[in-house]
């Protein structure tokens, strides 16, 4: 019986560290994915600042990123309505 309890247990904590290990490999990614954008968007700039200025460059970009932004919460809503709408009609369903 002891066995079994530690052989169950060997495998949980190796599940455990595996999982650990994906989701620390998914964090380097997506932190050297937010640098990546962040190069992306400096060569924008730059190349924007030698053709209008640099007002109108940090201007331009500044424009551009509230555009991602105001369209990144209308996104974020309309998936909001959608997925109350589909939980609503669920839950009625489930009375009915």
């Amino acid at each position: 019986m002891g066995a079994l309890l530690a052989i169950l247990a060997a495998k949980a904590t190796f599940a455990a560290k595996r999982a650990a290990s994906v989701y620390g490999i998914l964090a380097v990614g997506a932190v050297i994915a937010v640098f990546a954008c962040a190069y992306a968007l400096n060569a924008g700039y730059t190349a924007l600042m030698f053709r209008h200025g640099a007002a109108a460059a940090s201007l331009m970009i500044a424009g551009g990123l509230v555009v991602l932004a105001v369209a990144a919460a209308v996104a974020a809503q309309r998936v909001g309505a959608v997925s109350s709408r589909a939980k609503d009609e669920t839950d009625s369903r489930r009375v009915s």
